[in-house]
């Protein structure tokens, strides 16, 4: 037995180990749970308007060149000054922020920040980052990110940077993010929006869900507060488009946002939903019409295939889209 091992052997004869080492016997364990009385009846607060809870962990979503960090940092100065996300989403009160982008130069970042007039803001300890030349990202866990955190709203560009990951899609890669972010949480962060590039066969996808964006093979999806999907539909003009996938609140339907930094904006008037973006309605395949009318005949999806002659697949994702239509209908109307 190593010297460790006699030391806690000692402390344990003598009844002292769990006052000495901090190890926990388990028989504190009703000081961490709650009956339903004793849980909190404050309702959840939004660091932005139905998009960043507060306490929570937000991922900005989308392949690169999309979009993220233009709206990561459009979100930052919006945190940092108290105003208005895209001239539509309320923020409650301005509070400092850390942005940490251990892939980028700080000659670069700094040239996107002044896009942002973040050399405007007058009180310069508002906003804080951690730039590729300030050393290597640290870990969710350590003791400078827990430190720094406290009291800001924390950006983790990119998302895997921070978590030692060696398979993305492993649910015990998932465990440590998510351990770590609660770990954050839970020392004073306000919050954190980390951006997160989905599987590569997501960004074929014609319309965006959480699965083919986040969940993957793993189960990033389960541990969010709030999710946003981004897609650029147009790189010359700024045109991109927006998908809540996780709320916590407030469910938004799907907006767009034009313009070039700092105007980026939410255009007046509702968005179509993206499917309707992609195609013309009118070209709309009459074999899902079909599928429709024989989901609602509750017929098994393996003769509704045969009947329209397409894959059992095809017919499972259609399936899905028929009861995502039947319980959101407003989101796929095209208004």
């Amino acid at each position: 037995m190593g010297g460790e091992g006699k030391t806690r052997l000692a402390l344990r004869r003598l009844g002292i180990e769990q006052r000495v080492l901090g190890v926990s016997d388990g028989s504190g364990w009703r000081e961490h749970c709650s009956n339903f009385f004793e849980l909190s009846t404050n309702p959840p607060k939004h660091l932005v308007e139905a998009l960043v809870p507060e306490k929570c962990l937000t991922i900005y979503t989308g392949p690169s060149f999309h979009g993220k960090t233009y709206l990561a940092l459009a979100t930052a100065v919006s945190v940092v000054t108290g105003s208005s996300l895209l001239g539509h989403f309320d923020v409650p009160e301005p509070l400092p922020v850390l942005y940490h982008i251990p892939e980028m130069s700080e000659s670069l970042f700094r040239q996107r920040l002044s896009e942002f007039r973040f050399g405007n803001l007058p009180d310069k300890e508002m906003f804080l980052c951690r730039p590729m030349e300030k050393g290597a990202a640290w870990t969710l866990t350590s003791p400078e990110m827990k430190r720094s955190s406290q009291g800001r709203l924390v950006f983790l560009d990119t998302m895997m940077y921070f978590n030692d990951a060696t398979d993305a899609s492993a649910y015990s890669e998932v465990r440590q993010l998510a351990e770590g972010c609660f770990e954050l949480l839970s020392s004073g962060c306000l919050g954190v929006v980390a951006l997160y590039h989905p599987p590569k066969y997501a960004a074929s996808e014609r319309v965006i869900t959480l699965e083919n964006y986040v969940l993957g093979s793993a189960g990033y999806g389960g541990i969010l507060g709030a999710c946003l999907a981004f897609r650029c539909l147009d790189h010359e003009t700024g045109h991109i488009y927006l998908q809540q996938l996780k709320a916590r609140g407030k469910l938004l339907k799907p907006f767009q946002v034009e313009g070039t930094p700092p105007t980026l904006k939410v255009p007046p008037g509702q968005s179509p939903y993206l499917e309707d973006l992609m195609k013309d309605q009118e070209k709309r395949d009459p074999r899902y019409t079909t599928a429709c009318e024989l989901f609602e005949q509750k017929l098994p999806q393996r003769t509704i295939a045969e009947k329209i002659k397409v894959s059992v697949g095809t017919v499972n994702k259609w399936r899905k889209r028929w009861l995502e239509e039947k319980e959101q209908p407003e989101m796929f109307d095209g208004g």
